[in-house]
């Protein structure tokens, strides 16, 4: 299962259409048990584009406490994983999915052009 983001305030398991960003089961679970293990409860995470490669987008995606919410932030919900995104990040974001590499860590599929 996947969670689908169909807006800006609630997670859903629809596979219908393309939602604003997809985290899968394994992703969630993930960075969960990272921030656990890193003694993170109640925290969440941030994902931004702070830029553009050749490659794609760059990303900064790390955790801060839920408190760091700003008053632009989109916040998600994917169970009981927060992602706060910024206002500039949403519009380049539509129909990403973020899901676990095989070796390891995360990976970001962003089909937006850069």
């Amino acid at each position: 299962m996947a969670w689908s983001i169909y807006s800006r305030q609630k997670a859903t398991t629809k596979e219908e259409g393309i939602g604003l960003l997809t985290i899968t089961d394994s992703a969630v679970n993930y960075l969960l048990s990272a921030m656990s293990t890193s003694g993170l409860n109640g925290y969440a995470a941030r994902l931004r584009i702070i830029g553009r490669a050749i490659e794609g987008f760059q990303y900064d995606f790390r955790t801060v406490p839920l408190s760091d919410r700003s008053e632009d932030d989109h916040v998600l919900q994917a169970g009981d994983l927060v992602v706060y995104l910024d206002a500039a990040t949403v519009p380049l974001i539509e129909g990403t999915t973020i899901d676990t590499k095989p070796d390891g860590g995360l990976k970001i599929d962003n089909p937006t052009p850069v």
